[in-house]
């Protein structure tokens, strides 16, 4: 039978997509061609007619796909989600919808949702460096800066414009306004070069543009332009329609008229060359080209003319510039900066603008020249005023007019960046998703490292200090200061010239655990805040602190041993967990995340009323306990050895389904096989009573579901005496002594100096006194790192310890000069609090 459904079912869907197929093959066929508005209408066709998930999926994801490829994020986020619910899943979903959302103005959505994808998600890598990089691009947005760029809505259209040169005083830009021919890729008009004077103050820079009809064919996409006045030439970017592949062509220019272009022979016949951009000289051409020999899709290569006036072979310029992705749309400004769009090095996503300093015929290491210049959009094609006074770029960013726009800006980008390496200190392996902050007063910025475990930050301010915040996963953190100088206009420091840059991280110990949970109140299930929690080895060592806002605690421990956590609250059942962590040889948590129960639910101590016991199950229709009902079992067993003067009583129930007396026998064996149970573990007889009450007091007397019925169907207990202790005299009488609260640092190596062993406690505590003593414990020296009269003081001392590389630090309670027992701190901590 299933296999004939399947069949069908394979069938069905088979006839779905042959009734669909016409409008599948033109859509796919478009798409392969990149005719991506083509394939829109396609794909609309084909989802609307669609009756079956596959089928619906395929269509939404690449209509979401071609959305994209044309930059319009807000349809094409709106379609990922359509995608999604009909099953479409992966990295390159994922991403893109986030990316879209982020780019159509929903990042605080986009950001909540791609964190929550990346947790969920663990070893997408990819995914976890888009949330960097947008988390960090919004952060740096927040930061006050004196840049401004404007719109320039005078000249920019619903279609898309973007700039390319100077002539004569007037800018050049490229625009798809003309659709009097349609790209069937994008929807919009072929490319043609318009004109647009500007005047000398800033910012009225943009008058009415003209297309320069009469000066370049527009039987082709006409898309860059750079002029060299040294030969009187414009060298012009040209798409044939009948190939698609773009070339240079050089127009020479004499008496203000245009001559015969000539085509130049820059790459094979079959690849791309284009966006030129030239030395004042006109000698040297960077240009881009996706011919062999690059290190990603286009990248962007370097010829010199010879001296018989012809340009040489190109060269590749090489991974400082060029990266995996796009890199495009060179301007060589001064002969000194050349700025140029890249996907790749540390973009915010899309194209970003970079700038590298040409010297000595090398590039320096290129920086992202940061906001508002960039953004999670694609921005790109930045030229600049040949004074200095300002320039144009384009960006497709969410406020814009509609496609790319122009956008101007004032005087010359003022850009200082850092760069730097974060190693592993004892391996010297690059420390990958590190993540850096440099601050400095209300300012943060911050960067997330690669691969090779180098990171960048761009923005900074001249004669500034910043403090540096480094962190990662399984790595203490570090810090470190760094101030800039007051007199560069662009500059990089680097980890090379500036060794405070890098830093060498201190990995976790091999042998290193944690102990982590959760303290709720049983009956409401709400978290207990400012609770005091104790952790005890067996080898004498014990450790203290208290819970946080959402009822969490943790503690770190060094030594593989046997551990126990305890909790004491006046009111309550004291209650206590066992880790036995002795064979450890692997970094390790114990939570309940990681199969490891070390949550409380804190029973109040409420005579007679009864507290239903969780996850208690027997075999069908007898007592029997099944071996799941004995974890539970086992925390009741530690209560009532941290209880002694507790009793309590064991209640069954049953559900109404069998005969009344039928339920009432079953109810009262399986009381007393849990009564068995505990007696069997230790606890003394005496205090138990066990009672089976049937189906006489049914918490849902008409249950009609099998949760209902589980719920009649439940196992409880109730105390039933406390019994009081003579304790003689208290001991806080007349007059307590005070509480002491020692930070304590145990090391297994021989005292040394203390300028050596603990030099990066000193660095980051100056202040601070170290105290040397001997433990008792064989071959181990102790130092208290500091001592305080409050509780919550200590833990926050501790935890400042513990980030600086120190895990082996704990609090030590004394009562004056006696040193309190671990199981005497919580109740005398909680009766000075009473």
């Amino acid at each position: 039978m299933k296999r004939i459904i399947g069949i069908t079912a394979l069938i069905l869907i088979m006839l779905s997509f042959t009734a669909l197929g016409q409008n599948f093959r033109k859509a796919d066929e478009a798409y392969d061609k990149k005719l991506y508005a083509q394939a829109i209408k396609y794909y609309l066709e084909a989802f609307e007619k669609a009756k079956d998930r596959a089928a619906k999926q395929h269509a939404s994801l690449h209509i979401a796909h071609s959305y994209f490829e044309l930059n319009d994020y807000k349809n094409a986020y709106f379609w990922y989600d359509e995608a999604e619910t009909h099953g479409a899943t992966g990295h390159l979903t994922a991403s893109r919808k986030f990316f879209s959302k982020a780019n159509a103005g929903k990042h605080e959505e986009a950001l909540r949702e791609l964190k929550l994808y990346t947790e969920n998600n663990p070893n997408d890598r990819q995914t976890r460096d888009l949330y960097n990089k947008l988390n960090e691009y919004y952060s740096l947005l927040e930061m006050p800066n004196v840049n401004q760029v404007k719109n320039e809505e005078q000249i920019n259209s619903p279609a898309s414009e973007f700039p390319v040169g100077f002539h004569n005083g007037s800018l050049i830009f490229a625009s798809t306004r003309n659709k009097n021919v349609v790209d069937d890729r994008t929807g919009e008009g072929f490319l043609d070069l318009y004109i647009a004077p500007y005047e000398n103050v800033f910012p009225e820079l943009l008058q009415n543009a003209e297309l320069w009809e009469n000066e370049f064919e527009s039987r082709y996409h006409v898309a860059t332009y750079v002029f060299s006045k040294s030969n009187s030439k414009a060298y012009v970017t040209m798409t044939e329609r009948r190939t698609g592949n773009s070339r240079i062509y050089a127009f020479p220019y004499h008496n203000n008229t245009w001559g015969k272009p000539e085509l130049l022979e820059l790459t094979p016949r079959d690849y791309n060359a284009g966006h030129p951009t030239l030395t004042k000289d006109g000698r040297t051409m960077f240009f881009v080209s996706d011919m062999p020999g690059g290190s990603g899709n286009a990248d962007i290569w370097m010829t010199r003319k010879s001296a018989t006036g012809q340009w040489g072979a190109p060269t590749n310029l090489g991974e400082n510039i060029n990266t995996s992705g796009n890199d495009m749309f060179p301007f060589l400004y001064d002969d000194t900066y050349l700025f140029f769009a890249s996907e790749g090095h540390n973009s915010f996503g899309g194209l970003d603008i970079f700038i590298s300093e040409y010297a000595d015929n090398k590039f320096s290491t290129p920086i992202n020249i940061g906001v508002p210049y960039n953004s999670p959009a694609d921005d790109f094609a930045m030229v600049i005023i040949e004074d200095g006074s300002g320039g144009f770029f384009a960006s497709d960013r969410i406020d814009g007019k509609g496609g790319d726009d122009i956008y101007s800006f004032e005087g010359f980008p003022s850009i200082l960046s850092a760069s730097g390496r974060i190693t592993n200190i004892n391996t010297n392996e690059p420390v990958h998703e590190a993540r850096v902050v440099f601050k400095s007063e209300n300012i943060e910025m911050f960067a997330s490292t690669n691969a090779e475990g180098y990171y960048s930050i761009s923005g900074l301010s001249t004669a500034t200090s910043y403090e540096i915040f480094v962190d990662a996963e399984n790595y203490f953190e570090d810090k470190g200061m760094f101030e800039t100088l007051d007199d560069l206009h662009f500059h990089n420091y680097t980890g090379e010239e500036n060794p405070e840059l890098n830093f060498a991280l201190i990995p976790y110990p091999d042998v290193y655990a944690n102990i982590a949970g959760q303290v709720r109140e049983r009956a409401t299930k709400e978290p207990m805040p400012r609770e005091y929690i104790i952790l005890h080895a067996d080898f004498g060592i014990s450790d203290i602190t208290v819970t946080d806002d959402d009822g969490m605690y943790d503690f770190n421990f060094w030594e593989p041993a046997s551990y126990e956590v305890r909790i004491e609250k006046p009111g309550y059942w004291v209650e206590s967990r066992r880790c036995n962590a002795k064979d450890i040889i692997m970094p390790t948590t114990f939570s309940m995340a990681h199969g490891f129960d070390f949550d409380f639910e804190l029973t109040k101590l409420e005579p007679k009323r009864e507290i239903v016991l969780e996850n208690i199950y027997y075999d069908l229709a007898k007592a029997t306990l099944r071996e799941e009902s004995k974890e539970e079992l086992d925390k009741i067993v530690v209560m009532l050895e941290e209880n002694p003067s507790i009793s309590i009583q064991i209640s069954a129930h049953t559900d109404i389904r069998g005969s009344a007396e039928f339920n009432q026998r079953l109810s009262e064996a399986r009381a007393k096989s849990v009564v068995d149970y505990l007696i069997a573990h230790g606890v003394d007889r005496n205090r138990l009573i066990s009672r089976g009450y049937g189906e006489t007091q049914l918490l849902i007397p008409d249950a009609q579901t099998e949760e209902e019925h589980q719920k009649n169907r439940r196992t409880t207990f109730q105390i039933t005496e406390i019994a009081t202790r003579d304790e003689g005299p208290s001991r806080y009488t007349p007059a307590p002594l005070p509480l002491r609260f020692n930070v304590v640092l145990y090391s297994e190596k021989n005292i040394r100096s203390f300028k050596e062993e603990f030099a990066k406690i000193y660095r980051f505590m100056p202040d601070i006194t170290i105290i040397h003593g001997n433990s008792p414990i064989e071959g181990l020296n102790y130092y208290i790192m500091g001592a305080f009269d409050d509780l919550d003081k200590a833990v926050e001392h501790k935890k400042a310890i513990k980030n600086i590389g120190f895990v082996n630090c704990f609090i030590d309670v004394f009562e004056g000069t006696n040193r309190i027992e671990p199981k005497e701190i919580l109740e005398i901590i909680n009766n000075r609090s009473n």
